[in-house]
């Protein structure tokens, strides 16, 4: 009777010694859809996705945010949204926590000159 006990033991050691391996970034870099849109453009700002289980912390003029969503979405953007934007990501435990950073230059829409050289 001892034999049965003892497989099931060293079934049960074996199993639990078995950890699901975790592939871990070493560093993140966040991208744009523009880096200088003009006021009105929409920008996407992208971080990697590396786990599902992760959480982001995203930062910059006007935004404070923590969620699982890995891209922040400014649209009709303003002057007052240029600035330094950055992007922090951990929260599953099993890696260490990334930060990246982007600057987002915002820019004025360029009108039409009511006068030429010609026409003055």
């Amino acid at each position: 009777m001892k034999t049965p006990v003892l497989f099931f033991l060293v079934v049960i050691i074996l199993f639990s010694s078995c950890k699901k391996k975790v592939s871990c970034a070493s560093s993140m870099v966040l991208s744009a859809t523009s880096i200088t849109p003009t006021v009105g453009d929409n920008v996407i700002i992208t971080a990697p996705l590396n786990s599902s289980n992760d959480v982001y912390q995203w930062n910059g003029p006007g935004v404070n945010q923590i969620n699982q969503i890995t891209t922040l979405q400014l649209d009709d953007i303003k002057l007052s949204q240029s600035g330094i934007y950055s992007c922090g990501v951990g929260g599953n435990g099993d890696c260490n926590p990334l930060t990246d950073t982007i600057l987002i230059t915002v820019k004025m829409k360029q009108e039409t000159a009511p006068c030429t050289l010609t026409n003055n």
